[in-house]
């Protein structure tokens, strides 16, 4: 089409929302397994495989990002914050199975990784009120999850805490995959 095209009829747009939406339910499938108390090391993982999704589907906007007549800022942001929130999600995640492992030191570590993906996304937050809500909230529960740790290290571990953990975060795990739409006859 000439001129000005909708994004939405380019397949490249296309495959990029099918990411997309694949990820968030990656997401709620993580968030599911939290609620459910699944172990940590899981919840990583489900986590890591929201992130690899949200990070394929920037790629492919770079990627052809010369296809596009314009690219909204709201969609850059989201999957900015879709990247950054559950890197962060994943680093918690293994703060809180170093801390199980009484590795205090490799759990405060985590958490200030955790901590420094959330502040990357800080200025995509400011998009909407909610997402200014939400990422308010996942840096207050970071910090609080981080205080219990610097607390339980100062008063019986006495752990020297690393610059950065020392274990790194393991390959994410996709458990979603979309289906085939088939009509209904009537």
């Amino acid at each position: 089409l000439p001129g000005e095209r909708p994004n939405e009829l380019l397949a490249s747009m296309a495959h990029t929302m099918r990411l997309i939406c694949l990820a968030e339910a990656q997401a709620a499938t993580a968030r599911r397994a939290e609620e459910k108390g699944t172990a940590h090391g899981l919840l990583c993982k489900l986590h890591m495989g929201a992130h690899d999704l949200y990070k394929a589907a920037d790629k492919m906007l770079g990627d052809h990002v010369s296809d596009f007549n314009f690219i909204g800022k709201k969609l850059q942001a989201y999957i900015l914050l879709g990247i950054t929130t559950h890197r962060s999600r994943a680093h918690r995640a293994a703060a809180e199975e170093a801390a199980a492992a009484n590795d205090i030191g490799e759990a405060i570590a985590s958490c200030d990784a955790a901590a420094k993906h959330l502040a990357r996304s800080v200025g995509a937050a400011g998009e909407t009120d909610t997402w200014r809500e939400a990422a308010g909230d996942e840096k207050t529960a970071l910090e609080a999850i981080r205080a219990k740790f610097v607390k339980e290290n100062e008063v019986v571990y006495f752990e020297k805490v690393p610059d950065k953990p020392a274990k790194s975060l393991p390959e994410g795990k996709v458990i979603v995959a979309e289906i085939e739409h088939v009509p209904c006859e009537q």
